[in-house]
Order: C-alpha cells, then structure tokens, then sequence
C-alpha cells in the first residue's frame, strides 16, 4: 500500500526488502502512514523505498507481499502484482 512520510522519518525505521519486521504502529508513531488505508492493518509490515523520477517513493509492505518476494526478489515485480491484483478486484 502507497505509504507518504511526514518529513524525514525516524531513524529507528530502516526500509527492508526481505521481511516485515515493523507493526503498523512503529510506522504511524515515526511518521509513515497509508495514503489510502481501507483495512484493518496486520500486526507485521515492512517498508519499502523505491527510487521514482519524482524522489523516493514509500510503500507499506505486508506479509503477502512479502511472501511473493520469495518467488522473485524485486521489490518492482512484487509491487506489479500487488497492483495488478488491486486492479482486478475493483474490476470484480
């Protein structure tokens, strides 16, 4: 899910491509929050730090997410699926 930062976030909060290692709190107390949060959050999320033309781009990762990284290791394919499926349950 589409993160946004409130300036610069903690220290203590390290973008991690490999697990979830934060609970969404962690995250909210430092700053970072779901640009479109629609569902209760799980205890476990990672974040995630994505180079873009306009600057980084942050986005929450949950243990799904996660889990399709174990697949394919970028961080890019996991977040194409991750839309593609979005895209198709609004469709549904």
């Amino acid at each position: 899910e589409q993160a946004q930062t409130k300036g610069q976030y903690c220290q203590t909060i390290t973008p991690n491509l490999k697990k979830a290692t934060y609970q969404y709190r962690d995250l909210t107390r430092c700053g970072v929050t779901a640009m479109h949060s629609h569902w209760i959050h799980p205890k476990e999320v990672g974040l995630l730090e994505l180079d873009s033309s306009g600057g980084h781009e942050y986005w929450i990762g949950y243990p799904d997410f996660y889990v399709i990284l174990t697949y394919n290791s970028s961080p890019l394919y996991g977040l194409a699926v991750y839309l593609l499926s979005e895209s198709i349950a609004k469709k549904v």
